[in-house]
């Protein structure tokens, strides 16, 4: 016969069990079972074991954690500071079970401690995001998780504290002592992390605080992958062939485009009608595919030719960063201007300097656009219509000279507003993917804009048109949505177009698979220039039928695939077992043939070898970048001053590229500090640009983003060069440039020295004049 529960518990154990341990089990189980019904999938009895274990076993843990450290023999101080312990993990368990919820529930993918680090690191870009995205059922859901478990639950408590508890001499069962009570907790918490035995995605099984927390102790051996020497790009050219060839190019990317959703790849989708019939003239490649499915690592192979580091931050847009000449910074060489319109906001992932370092003159994002008359495209900026005066403007203004204009558009980004311009229509029976249709039709209209613009201007018969997709995008065809962890077709599989209305001969259908890569020595070739330079792709017209194609998820250790021919790879990371796909009977990606092949363990080998070659390439780039930057004496200064910041750093000057500032230009400034003593994790420099009626913050880390303060060694001489940009809106008077060095839990060094400085601890540096 059962004993009761209360017969063998303490009153404080039972409030406990009753108010925290008992809700937390519940609603972890609850939000499970919302992902599993999302995802539809559970193998049997076992798999629907599998999918709720590791909560069970945790809630187990957890309520025996509660009872060895609420235990009658406990002092009362003991017990309050044991209840305030497990209130606060309550917090945290159910804080991050919520966030994991709503970050699988929109993107599919298990949240992890990388992207959780990124996510910190890069918070201000992070929340304009979150804030816009996150719906208030989630923020709410959020709150009162943290407010209940994080001490609401006591208010309850308090409650049941009013409740008799079982009579005195009612019969006591003899309990488990307080260590042998933990040491249960400890194996229930074991029992948690092991593997699941049906459930194929192990991540999606285990209780979301457990995964966070695996995830940030996934250290990889990678002693025994092969690298692959990198040739330096840094000293590519073109050089003229002397072929008759268009005068311009107008590059247009299209966002968040996959190929299955326009008409040229599907014809039975009437999406984009224009361009079904542009490629009846055009070169196609029916079967492109994207290197990284994340927009800014897509750019740099896209416009330069090269894999972008295989990491989630953005490291391409540091300044330098980019280990190659790209196609802007080639063709400028050769006489072309160069401008790159978007319609999104510059404040995203470093986008101003991610364009400059790839060579483009001229830059104009949303920002400095008039918005007025247009509609919002998503939580970025506006429908891509808003860039066709700008470029009309920029391209009248070069009459005569040869132009290369990038468009990078923005309407069919996450969350799919699809504006009204051109009204909407009915393609799919899901609102969502019906949304995001009406969306790519609208970019087939911008895309008709673009080339009607350059036939008013008298340029469309002189002018390459290219018309790609940065990346796919995914709507739960494989449990996964969105793009940056979408590793298959829907993901990676993009348009890709080249027109050129005074080479009627280019027009044809390439089945070979090739990549975003392969663009810049095709346009290279098409403009009658020979590329000197080992890069990594081919002329789309010469591309080989056997080489291998790779791809990686933004998303770092998460997936990457390798294609070659039919045959595609999908490595997972030991997250979920690895998948096969024959392409040419499978186009969907229906049934893994894993099990049907003998050389799986090679194609992982090529995959780790290609991942670790692309990152070390990038690596040796970014060392190279530090060279002469940190010197043992003081170089020449054009401006020496003496600044200290507390006893750890000296600023001894400070150089500058301009007299004075112009709205709309960039300015360099190249700082020398002095290391005096070792500065602990966590300090940061911070600098202010304050101008007549605006200030900017152009924080960055020393050194292009290489050499953070706590890598400063006593004796050192650290030349930072600094280059940022004055916005076109700022109205003429002084510009002052103020800076510090700062902790986020510490405040501000003290400062002293020969600049004048403010009650805030900055130190005015110099102050110039904003002209016009």
């Amino acid at each position: 016969m059962l004993l009761h529960y209360r017969d063998r518990l303490s009153a404080v154990q039972q409030r406990f069990l009753h108010t925290l341990g008992l809700p937390l089990f519940l609603f972890m189980v609850v939000l499970k079972a919302l992902r599993v019904s999302e995802r539809a999938e559970v193998a049997g009895i076992l798999g629907a074991l599998d999918l709720f274990k590791s909560e069970v076993f945790l809630g187990a843990a957890f309520v025996a954690l509660g009872f060895g450290l609420l235990r009658p023999s406990l002092g009362p101080a003991a017990r309050r500071l044991a209840w305030v312990g497990l209130s606060l993990t309550g917090a945290l368990i159910a804080g991050v079970e919520v966030v994991a919820h709503h970050f699988y529930m929109t993107t599919g993918s298990a949240l992890d401690a990388s992207l959780v680090r990124f996510s910190l690191q890069h918070f201000g870009e992070t929340w304009t995001v979150v804030s816009s995205e996150v719906p208030l059922q989630t923020l709410g859901l959020l709150s009162v998780a943290l407010l209940y478990f994080g001490g609401g639950h006591a208010l309850l408590a308090r409650v049941l504290r009013r409740v008799p508890a079982a009579p005195a001499d009612a019969p006591r069962v003899r309990t488990l002592s307080a260590g042998a009570t933990l040491v249960l907790a400890m194996a229930l918490g074991a029992l948690a992390l092991t593997p699941p035995m049906a459930e194929p995605y192990a991540p999606f099984a285990r209780a979301s605080i457990l995964h966070l927390t695996t995830s940030a102790l996934d250290l990889a051996d990678e002693s025994d992958i092969d690298i692959v020497a990198r040739a330096p790009l840094h000293q590519a050219s073109l050089k003229p062939t002397g072929a008759d060839a268009p005068r311009h190019v107008a590059l247009i990317v299209l966002e968040s485009t996959r190929a299955r959703s326009l008409s040229v790849y599907n014809p039975e989708l009437d999406t984009t009608p224009f361009l079904s019939q542009l490629a009846e003239e055009s070169l196609v490649a029916e079967r492109a595919y994207a290197v990284v499915p994340h927009t800014s690592k897509a750019l740099v192979a896209t416009l330069c030719g090269i894999e972008p580091r295989l990491t989630m931050p953005i490291t391409e847009a540091l300044p330098g960063a980019i280990p190659a000449r790209c196609l802007a910074d080639l063709l400028n060489e050769q006489g072309f201007e160069s401008a790159f319109f978007q319609a999104a906001t510059e404040h995203f992932e470093g986008r101003r300097q991610l364009v400059a370092n790839m060579g483009y003159q001229h830059f104009k994002p949303v920002n400095e656009m008039r918005t007025r008359g247009f509609e919002k495209a998503n939580y970025f900026g506006y429908e891509d219509d808003i860039m066709l005066e700008p470029g009309r403007s920029w391209l009248k203004g070069r009459r005569g000279a040869r132009t290369f204009t990038t468009f990078l558009t923005l309407t069919p980004h996450h969350d799919y507003l699809a504006p009204e311009r051109y009204g909407h229509h009915d393609f799919d029976p899901d609102e969502e993917l019906n949304d995001y249709h009406n969306t790519i039709r609208y970019v087939d209209h911008f895309v008709a804009n673009v080339m009607a613009q350059y036939k008013e201007l008298g340029l469309y018969e002189d002018t390459l048109f290219v018309i790609v997709g940065d990346h796919g995008e995914g709507f739960g065809e494989h449990g996964r949505r969105q793009h940056d962890n979408v590793i298959y077709e829907e993901g990676l599989h993009i348009p890709m177009m080249l027109f050129a209305p005074g080479q009627p001969e280019l027009a044809r259908r390439l089945d070979t698979p090739v990549s975003q890569v392969d663009l810049l020595p095709t346009i290279a070739a098409l403009l009658g220039f020979e590329l000197h330079g080992d890069y990594p792709g081919f002329d789309l017209r010469e591309a080989p039928t056997e080489r291998t194609l790779f791809a990686h998820c933004w998303y770092e250790r998460r997936c990457m695939a390798s294609i070659r021919g039919d045959d595609k790879y999908v490595h997972h990371f030991g997250s979920q077992p690895d998948e096969r796909f024959d392409l040419g009977t499978d186009p969907l990606e229906r049934q893994s043939t894993l099990r049907q092949s003998t050389d799986n363990d090679l194609r992982v080998r090529e995959l780790r070898s290609w991942r670790a070659s692309v990152n070390r390439w990038h690596e040796e780039h970014s060392l190279s970048l530090m060279e002469g930057k940190i010197l043992d004496a003081m170089p020449p200064l054009d401006h020496p001053v003496d600044l200290r910041f507390g006893d750890v750093a000296r600023l001894r000057g400070y150089s500058i590229s301009e007299d004075e500032l112009r709205p709309g230009h960039s300015v360099t400034v190249t700082y020398v500090f002095e290391a005096l003593k070792p500065i602990p994790e966590g300090w940061l420099l911070f600098v202010h640009g304050n101008g007549p009626h605006k200030t900017r913050n152009l924080d960055h880390v020393p050194v292009r983003g290489l050499y953070p303060l706590h890598r400063w060694q006593p004796g050192e001489f650290i030349v930072d060069e600094h280059t940022f940009h004055i916005p076109r809106d700022w109205r003429p008077g002084d510009f002052h440039l103020r800076l510090g060095i700062y902790h986020p839990d510490h405040g501000r060094l003290e400062l002293s020295g020969d600049v004048p400085l403010t009650d805030d601890r900055r130190a005015t540096l110099f102050t110039l004049p904003i002209v016009r």
